[in-house]
């Protein structure tokens, strides 16, 4: 298959050819100037830059277009240098004087005439080629623009790669590689070495075209991450200290004088503080976040303060979520204000950006009921989204019965080890009892409690800080057992009140992180996902199960065995009962029989 490797040139390509011309080999030039990224690909775009150009020369230099391409070797002569010699002789250069020397070299090595006249001629053709793509290139280079298509400076392979990930101008790749990390992981075919030799050539492109960047914000985060607004008008928006907004301290209210400590004061009577038992880290890195975008994108894009937010800031801001420019956005994995760092790592989903909207609402009712804020604007935006559409109410998280048994055989097929185990267990023992991940690893064995023989009940302390007591099946107890015997522990009753629920692999008496566990369980579901042999459908969707999963089959699995509603409702611990019936997918099946036999 033949590609057209350019159809506009620039800089660049003069660069390759001046590079060549003066020795460097054809590859090596094309790779560094031309992103060429094989053999054949820098032979192909040499000889494409050579017709190009060559064209042109013909129209403007006459005969001299036979020049361009043209390959000139410089012969290589077989007489020693002058220093060769010396050094060769061992001569004393303090007891000759200079013209004797260069006497005595030309005697013992005498120049050849026609060597002369070779290396001079090609030195000659050299300086020829040199000066003609110097006449040429005001007259043949083209000064590429940011808004340029991809296709008409890339190969048209690298270009159509490039395209098949959705970038089509060179503003907007400059845009994806100013992300960061690993730009082009999306991009088929191009991988770091093909994406490096594209960051090379797209900066000869455009050596002084620079990204849309948010360096306001990262300025702005910046004094944030610092608790340090600065000086003058960066300091009046960030404090708020004069916000239209703003209200007279009133007795019993916050103490807060400015929007910055103001913020941390909803966030540390919502979370929690570092010191207080009901920290919430996951909760208040939420708030934080939130409620940082939202003061960085008053200041960057309404200039004012967030003290200062009417209903017209609040719709434009829910607009915002729903379609964040591109340089808001970033893949860097830069601390927080730093250089590369920004807000955002991609468009919000509907969840996302209902999740936001329903932070920012909270801040200002909390701090307008805190006498920090005269009014809520908040209120008078219509802030309910919906669902989104482009999710499937068909669609669950619980494991089908068949990926089920798949991974649950596959997992205690595999040979005994405490992360074997550990496994086995989990996925038994949350599947009775529908414990969230946080809960489990935040278990210890003193929170069960034996009210019959062969009944368990244990307390939870759940989401939002609040006490339940679930009930533990024969499966969870017998799962839980098995475990413990693997740690080498007494059964349930016996083992110490202080032993945690769920073990680090390392330690059988020290508790997991919840990361460590998240990553191991989801970890052993792909593997025992690979390892089966489920059908394409429900491997893909089996495929993304993580260890929330485990919660969700507890779910569906009790509704569709008959457990009542109210039960599955109080054994999760949800406040509504709308929220149990997420997992009733048993209703439609219902559903269904029931209208098929009427409709028939």
């Amino acid at each position: 298959m033949s590609h057209t490797y350019v159809r506009r040139l620039g800089p660049a390509h003069f660069s390759h050819l001046r590079a060549v011309v003066e020795g460097l080999p054809i590859e090596d030039s094309a790779a560094r100037y031309l992103a060429a990224d094989s053999r054949p690909a820098a032979r192909a775009a040499h000889a494409e830059v050579v017709q190009l150009l060559r064209a042109v020369a013909r129209r403007h230099c006459g005969s001299a277009w036979r020049l361009i391409g043209l390959t000139v070797t410089v012969p290589q002569s077989e007489r020693p240098t002058f220093d060769q010699w010396i050094a060769s002789k061992a001569i004393d250069v303090d007891d000759w004087g200079e013209q004797e020397l260069i006497e005595q070299y030309e005697a013992d090595c005498p120049a050849d005439e026609q060597e002369r006249r070779r290396v001079h001629r090609a030195l000659g053709l050299r300086e020829k080629q040199l000066q003609l793509l110097k006449d040429l290139e005001p007259v043949a280079a083209q000064t590429p623009a940011p808004s340029d298509l991809i296709e008409d400076w890339f190969d048209s392979l690298t270009a159509e790669r490039l395209q098949r990930g959705g970038l089509l101008r060179l503003d907007e790749l400059r845009r994806r590689i100013a992300r960061g990390g690993r730009w082009y992981a999306y991009l088929p075919a191009i991988g770091a070495t093909k994406a490096s030799r594209i960051v090379n050539y797209l900066d000869l492109l455009l050596p002084d075209a620079q990204p849309s960047s948010p360096s306001s914000v990262q300025q702005y985060a910046s004094a944030i991450a610092r608790q340090s607004p600065g000086a003058g008008a960066l300091q009046e928006q960030l404090s708020g200290r004069h916000g239209l907004n703003r209200c007279p301290r009133k007795p019993g209210g916050i103490t807060a004088d400015d929007d910055l400590a103001a913020i941390d004061a909803f966030i540390d009577a919502k979370a929690g503080t570092v010191d207080d038992k009901q920290h919430r880290p996951d909760t208040a890195k939420a708030y934080r976040t939130n409620c940082n975008r939202l003061l960085l994108w008053c200041i960057a894009e309404r200039n004012k303060p967030l003290s200062s937010m009417n209903a017209d800031d609040c719709a434009a801001f829910k607009q915002f979520l729903s379609n964040i420019p591109e340089h808001w956005i970033g893949r860097r994995r830069a601390r927080y204000g730093a250089t590369g760092w920004t807000p955002f790592a991609g468009q919000l989903s509907i969840v996302s950006q209902q999740h936001a909207l329903s932070i920012v609402g909270a801040l200002f009712r909390w701090l307008t009921d805190a006498g920090y804020l005269a009014a809520n604007p908040w209120p008078l935006v219509n802030t309910r989204l919906g669902d989104d559409p482009r999710l499937s109410e068909l669609d669950s998280r619980a494991f089908t019965p068949e990926a089920w048994e798949a991974v649950l055989s596959y997992v205690k097929r595999q040979a005994p080890s405490p992360a074997q185990a550990r496994t086995e267990f989990a996925m038994e023992f949350v599947e009775a009892v529908g414990l969230r991940a946080a809960e489990l690893v935040s278990a210890v064995l003193g929170q069960f409690t034996q009210r019959q023989p062969e009944s368990w009940a244990m307390q939870v302390h759940g989401k939002g800080a609040l006490n339940r007591v679930v009930s533990v099946p024969p499966q969870a107890v017998r799962a839980l057992n098995r475990y413990l015997e693997a740690r080498g522990l007494p059964p349930l009753g016996q083992a110490p009140a202080h032993i945690p629920l769920v073990a680090s692999v390392d330690d059988p008496l020290s508790p997991v992180s919840y990361r460590a566990l998240y990553d191991s369980l989801k970890a052993w579901f792909r593997r025992g996902v690979v390892a089966s042999s489920l059908s394409p459908s429900l491997r893909d969707t089996a495929l993304r199960a993580t260890p929330h999963w485990l919660r969700h089959t507890c779910g569906t699995r009790s509704l569709e065995r008959g457990v009542p509603l109210a039960a599955v409702q109080g054994q999760f611990g949800h406040a509504k009962p709308e929220t149990t019936m997420r997992y009733a997918k048993v209703q439609l099946d219902q559903r269904q029989d029931a209208f098929g036999a009427a409709f028939s």
